[in-house]
């Protein structure tokens, strides 16, 4: 196995093995060794980076072995503590929304939602925690 530091100084046909023992199957035939190198040193990356969380890895593995439909993993909800500071830049500005025991703090006005806030920076209806980044913009449940 190649590693990362090495991976410049490693000739052609090394390259070419690696690729072949790596991804089971040899390279391209005009395959550079600068485009085997960054994808032999992806795979080294992604072996060695963080893992699936366990819950991911045993949903997947359920579905494998099942005809389960698949299933949308429950989206993590993020807490928003009082003091936290939430940045959204749109059109070039950015606008700085502080959290507070009760609402948030938007130029200075207290107002009861994001979703009001991003209204007023936008001037049209969002949903708040997706304009924010704090849910995925494509669910449709209320804000």
């Amino acid at each position: 196995m190649i590693r990362l530091e090495d991976l410049d100084a490693v000739a052609t046909d090394r390259l070419r093995a690696a690729w072949e023992e790596d991804l089971g199957r040899p390279p391209p035939a005009r395959a550079s060794d600068a485009y085997m190198r960054s994808v032999l040193a992806y795979r080294i990356q992604e072996r060695a980076g963080p893992k699936l969380p366990a819950a991911t890895v045993r949903h997947l593995e359920r579905l494998a072995v099942s005809d389960a439909r698949i299933e949308a993993l429950p989206m993590q909800v993020r807490k928003l503590s009082a003091g936290a500071t939430l940045l959204r830049e749109w059109n070039g500005e950015t606008h700085e929304v502080r959290v507070l025991e009760k609402g948030f703090d938007y130029r200075g006005h207290k107002h009861r939602s994001l979703s009001a806030i991003a209204r007023e920076i936008t001037g049209t209806r969002w949903s708040g925690p997706a304009f924010f980044g704090l849910r995925d913009p494509e669910r449709n449940d209320a804000a």
